[in-house]
């Protein structure tokens, strides 16, 4: 199942540009990161990107 169709499932509905803008950006902030497995690709997370993404969303809401 494609990123597109499990947001569409969520209630999120979002173009495949848009789509396509916003992973380009988090891949360029190293947010998530693409591998391509043959002509698959998958975008993964990049866990100590979100711990310090959290720790600043908590620090602000703690401030």
């Amino acid at each position: 199942m494609d990123i597109l169709t499990i947001l569409q499932e969520e209630g999120i509905h979002i173009s495949n540009t848009k789509l396509s803008y916003h992973l380009k950006e988090m891949k360029n902030t190293h947010v998530i990161y693409l591998v391509k497995e043959g002509k698959r690709n998958f975008y993964l997370f990049n866990k100590d990107r979100l711990e310090m993404i959290q720790s600043w969303i908590n620090f602000i809401l703690k401030g």
